[in-house]
């Protein structure tokens, strides 16, 4: 019983975030405007009523008013948090290090070898 609950809030909080309530919501609203308009007229012009963009319902605007305020947030959040990078081109002078300077030995732990690998390393015959 918890696992559903818990599946049940997990999905409900997916369609909000995804923004899918509005599109539930005019599909509800679409639908009873059909059945509506279908009463007193045949079923053709009722959907030609429901589509037409002339008769809009209630939920009609409270969908539409719902979608331009969420759209307003977000634009307002865009702006506001906005991250301007600037690069500014700075000259690198790379020196190379004397061959020596590269010798490092640990005590102990390694051969106190001092020479140098052959450039390029030999090719096995």
């Amino acid at each position: 019983m918890l696992r559903r609950l818990f599946r049940l809030l997990v999905f409900a909080a997916l369609i909000l975030t995804v923004g899918a309530h509005w599109a539930i919501l005019q599909s509800i609203a679409w639908v009873s405007m059909t059945v509506a308009y279908s009463q007193s007229v045949p079923v053709k012009e009722a959907l030609t009523k429901t589509f037409d963009g002339q008769h809009p319902c209630d939920l009609c605007h409270l969908v539409a008013s719902g979608k331009e305020q969420e759209r307003e947030k977000d634009q307002q959040k865009a702006t506001t948090t906005r991250l301007e990078l600037f690069f500014e081109a700075i000259s690198v002078e790379m020196i190379s290090p004397e061959r020596k300077s590269l010798i490092v030995s640990a005590p102990g732990h390694c051969s106190d070898r001092t020479d140098v690998p052959l450039l390029p390393p030999p090719i096995a015959a």
